[in-house]
């Protein structure tokens, strides 16, 4: 039950992330949220973090709305390759949003961070673990 709340923690996060922009939740967005959410000063998640900050995402200094509070608020869209391997993920019964990443990374959904990532040395893969496929 407690990695099914960090999944749905970490998925808000990144739907705000997405509305800030008014687009649908994407890879990036996730992997922004999970080094936001995890709250590990691991040196990745402090350049994931900068990534999605210069695209404005930040959520630390947003209000939320009232309807927000309330949970009223409609869930944010996914693109589908995302919004695949979320159901994937949930049907195991133990979502893993690094998984989902992991499943992303092989797409080649996340080139654009990965290359911000290994700008300084980092290496995103090796943050969001072994592979498991």
């Amino acid at each position: 039950m407690e990695s099914i709340a960090r999944f749905r923690s970490t998925m808000t996060t990144a739907g705000r992330a997405a509305a800030k922009e008014s687009s649908p939740v994407t890879a990036e967005h996730v992997a922004y949220a999970l080094a936001s959410d995890n709250g590990a000063e691991h040196p990745v998640a402090r350049r994931v973090r900068a990534y999605g900050d210069a695209r404005g995402w930040g959520s630390q200094d947003a209000r939320r709305g009232f309807a927000d509070r309330l949970g009223l608020r409609r869930r944010p869209t996914c693109e589908p390759t995302l919004q695949r391997e979320i159901e994937r993920a949930a049907a195991s019964g133990d979502p893993d949003v690094r998984a989902v990443l992991r499943s992303m990374q092989r797409r080649g959904e996340l080139v654009e961070l990965a290359d911000f990532v290994s700008a300084s040395g980092l290496d995103l893969a090796g943050w969001l673990g072994p592979d498991d496929a």
